[in-house]
């Protein structure tokens, strides 16, 4: 159970990693080459370094195209 706990998503603020999903996975994909964007910036409606109130609850999650840096994309789910 430990080693199940350590090896999955966190909730919380954070940069890079695996993300953690609120109602599943919800990948963006790049507007150019249409690859599957990857995690930049996780922001947890619950976590306090915000310090205001951002949505009721939920995930919000920046994410990055890897052959197009300028290509970014930001997702919100409620859980």
């Amino acid at each position: 159970d430990e080693e199940a706990t350590l090896a999955g998503p966190r909730h919380g603020e954070k940069l890079l990693g695996w993300p953690a999903w609120a109602q599943g996975a919800e990948w963006e994909r790049c507007p150019r080459c249409s690859a599957r964007m990857e995690l930049l910036f996780q922001v947890d409606a619950d976590d306090a370094p915000l310090n205001m109130l951002f949505a009721a609850d939920g995930l919000g999650h920046v994410m990055q195209c890897a052959a197009h840096l300028d290509a970014l994309r930001f997702r919100w789910a409620c859980g």
